[in-house]
């Protein structure tokens, strides 16, 4: 992928303030930090055009112009800007991931089965076992939740000044890269599942809730007598809709705290630093329609899930339809 001069500009400067800070910049702080020295820079526009490739999650980002939003870069863009020599630094940052990665990996392979807090991965164990820095420690659990190596309630202690402590449970879905070996790979095998997730998930959302049946109803059929003792049969049948909602009876879980919210990559830290901790502090388990890996049609999962839950808890940012949709059924 070839970038212009400015494209090179803003991507080296969101990659080295992640690479000395662990956290992203404001599109008001580049828009200060750059503009000072390139008077012609329309950071707005270049924005508009590097998205796409910064986030580059299944869904479209958030769009509008924001200076307040922050930036973020995911692990393909990383991996390219490292590639393009935008910003050589964070080769360490993306080998330090790939630690996480493997180690997460172990961990899932021993898991306790049925008991998800038997996979997890805390800082201090990696401080311990691979002497990685506070810095660093900070830095890996943002690419752990952007790579989606983290499932369901997190914890963290970002105060600043504070040393870095944070637990989180092990994602599922990191079973798909246990020959993974390098970044690469991980960037390949995850593109894929996306785009099988990509289409499934059109296929949900794009087609009709309901589907046509012939199933005889009272008063879908006319009748035709027919000449052996004046009996009838059904001589028409008429289609009726039906729903690809279940229809109950539902069993209400207490526990269960069901998230709506758009699956973009700029959410991640609403779910895992604020929603979660939340629902688990009031002792209740989080899902989001992303978790649910039970085999069958997902949107009908999302219905069951709605119904069931003690607590739902909606995202409106960004008038997401699907979340719109979602929260009318």
């Amino acid at each position: 992928m070839e970038f212009s001069a400015d494209e090179r500009l803003v991507l080296g400067a969101i990659c080295g303030y992640f690479h000395t800070h662990s956290t992203w910049p404001t599109y008001d702080y580049l828009d200060k930090t750059l503009g000072d020295d390139h008077e012609d820079l329309d950071l707005e526009a270049v924005a508009h055009k590097l998205e796409p490739f910064m986030y580059d999650g299944p869904y479209s980002p958030m769009v509008g112009w924001d200076p307040q939003r922050q930036t973020f870069l995911s692990i393909s863009a990383l991996s390219t800007c490292l590639i393009e020599g935008i910003c050589p630094q964070v080769a360490e940052d993306l080998e330090a991931f790939m630690t996480v990665l493997r180690l997460c990996v172990e961990k899932y392979r021993a898991r306790v089965h049925d008991n998800p807090q038997s996979a997890q991965i805390t800082s201090e164990e990696l401080h311990d076992r691979f002497g990685m820095s506070e810095l660093m420690l900070r830095k890996v659990f943002e690419l752990a939740a952007r790579g989606g190596l983290t499932f369901g309630s997190s914890s963290r202690d970002a105060s600043p000044g504070q040393p870095a402590s944070w637990t989180f449970n092990v994602s599922p879905d990191v079973r798909k890269y246990r020959r993974v070996a390098t970044i690469d790979d991980f960037i390949r095998v995850r593109e894929h599942a996306r785009e099988e997730q990509r289409r499934r998930y059109q296929s949900f959302t794009q087609g009709t809730v309901t589907t046509q049946a012939l199933i005889p109803d009272s008063a879908d059929i006319s009748e035709s007598p027919v000449a052996n003792g004046g009996s009838s049969v059904p001589a028409v049948v008429q289609p009726r809709p039906i729903s690809v909602f279940p229809i109950g009876p539902f069993a209400r879980n207490e526990q269960l705290c069901f998230i709506l919210m758009p699956f973009a990559e700029e959410l991640v830290p609403v779910y895992e630093e604020a929603i979660a901790p939340a629902a688990t502090q009031a002792g209740l388990e989080c899902q989001r329609a992303d978790e649910i890996i039970k085999p069958g049609a997902v949107m009908a999962q999302v219905w069951r899930s709605l119904m069931e839950s003690r607590v739902v808890v909606a995202d409106l940012t960004n008038m997401n339809p699907n979340v719109f949709y979602e929260l009318s059924r």
